[in-house]
């Protein structure tokens, strides 16, 4: 069961990778870009980031 949740988290962290390169090509994305990939390591281990 916990190989389930171990696959989970780094499907989501694959997509939400990709997410942050597409906003990384434009100017205005840049930003969130750079929180995206901040909360990259909590993505994937699936925590509850508070803040």
């Amino acid at each position: 069961m916990w190989v389930n949740f171990v696959l989970v988290g780094w499907w989501l962290s694959l997509l939400w990778a990709n997410a942050a390169s597409l906003f990384a090509v434009t100017i205005v994305g840049i930003p969130v870009a750079i929180w995206m990939l901040n909360r990259l390591p909590y993505v994937t281990s699936l925590y509850w980031f508070h803040g």
